[in-house]
């Protein structure tokens, strides 16, 4: 038989026209390799997205209050949130405005401060998180956030935004690498009972 060299040529071109088992595997790898480091990352992305807007609603309502309390030299007792009366002091109450289930008020008269509690919804993804129901807010869950008000004794106004208390309940606020940047206290309750800075 006889062949000339073009057809040799093209004989060994269509040989080589296709990828080799380990051109695909390293491939493959290199995909799984950037999919691990990119989803973690995508899930937390969504998650702090998710939570710009409650923690404006928060904030929204602690100014309102601090207002109120420059008008009159002292906070409310309750407030009214999306129709909802919460008193100070009074637990858990369901007032379903945006992703913010639940809210608590309180007010520290001694300190000038007052702080907000919120369970949020459709966080799911988070590790440790449970989507919150009503005006529970059972311990573990990992589905609260808190904000602090205070006016402190050079009559500035400051803010504090994080966990209530990382160290007393670990497991039941949003993980400090979800939340925003400017929301990143471990010890929001110190800042409120003691005006202690984060």
């Amino acid at each position: 038989m006889y062949y000339n060299a073009s057809s040799i040529i093209y004989f060994v071109w269509e040989m080589e026209k296709g990828f080799s088992l380990i051109e695909l595997m390293v491939v493959i790898a290199i995909v799984a390799l950037l999919a691990a480091i990119a989803l973690p990352a995508y899930k937390s992305y969504v998650i702090r997205t998710k939570l710009i807007e409650p923690i404006g609603m928060m904030q929204n309502i602690l100014d309102q209050q601090m207002e109120v309390f420059q008008t009159t030299g002292s906070f409310p007792t309750s407030i009214v949130v999306n129709g909802v009366t919460i008193s100070n002091g009074g637990g858990w109450f369901d007032v379903s405005m945006g992703n913010i289930e639940a809210l608590g008020y309180a007010v520290n008269a001694g300190n000038d401060s007052i702080q907000l509690v919120a369970t949020i919804t459709g966080l799911t993804g988070m590790p440790g998180y449970t989507e919150p129901s009503g005006a529970t807010a059972p311990n573990n869950q990992a589905n609260q956030i808190a904000l602090t008000t205070l006016l402190n004794s050079s009559g500035v106004i400051e803010t504090e935004c994080g966990a209530w208390s990382n160290a007393s309940y670990p497991n039941n606020y949003i993980p400090l690498d979800y939340l925003p940047a400017g929301c990143q206290c471990a010890e929001v309750n110190a800042f409120y009972s003691s005006n202690t800075p984060c």
